[in-house]
């Protein structure tokens, strides 16, 4: 199901989850993948590994606009 999204927004999840099925489907599909840019504890082992291999960080108002522009194809997001 993952692969009929344009992007994909994985707010929490561990690096074994089913999240990172849905996550390595995007990729493979060269989707946008996208995080919180603060997580802590073990649920969102999975965000910070995403982060760490290149994510867009959500980290304010500005980042998701620019995400959602970029996944729109408007603008330079």
């Amino acid at each position: 199901i993952a692969g009929l999204a344009g992007a994909l927004v994985m707010v929490q999840g561990g690096v074994d989850d089913g999240a990172m099925y849905a996550v390595a489907a995007m990729k493979k599909l060269g989707r946008p993948v996208a995080c919180p840019a603060e997580i802590t504890g073990v649920c969102s082992a999975g965000a910070s590994r995403l982060l760490a291999e290149g994510a867009t960080a959500l980290d304010g108002d500005a980042a998701v606009d620019a995400f959602l522009a970029r996944i729109r194809g408007d603008g330079d997001g």
